[in-house]
């Protein structure tokens, strides 16, 4: 009795699967690789803002210090305490309220 499907040889699937296995490995490598840098970049963008926070708020508390008295602006600080912040890249909210009264500010990423 004929049949009439061939059987695939053994030794076939095996070479195929043995060439599939590599490139598998090397895909599954590149997506983990992938899924880490963007991590990376959240996690350096989240410290990026977490310090530019602590700058404007340690700039503010030294000007308090030295004078008695809150800055009346951003440019103030910039100018006398050396203040920068990458206004490209960050919204910066600052409201003086007056010289006796802490003023109102925080930094939030722009986003495009």
């Amino acid at each position: 009795m004929r049949t009439r499907f061939k059987r695939t040889p053994i030794r076939s699937i095996r070479a195929v699967l043995t060439g599939l296995l590599p490139l598998g490995l090397l895909a599954a490598a590149v997506l983990l690789f992938s899924l880490s840098m963007g991590r990376l970049d959240a996690h350096t963008e989240q410290e990026s803002l977490r310090r530019s926070q602590a700058a404007l708020s340690r700039a503010v508390a030294a000007c308090y210090a030295i004078e008695g008295r809150y800055p009346p602006g951003l440019g103030y600080l910039r100018t006398h305490y050396g203040l920068l912040i990458d206004e490209q890249r960050y919204i910066v909210h600052y409201v003086y309220l007056a010289d006796n009264l802490p003023p109102e500010m925080w930094v939030q990423l722009r986003h495009f």
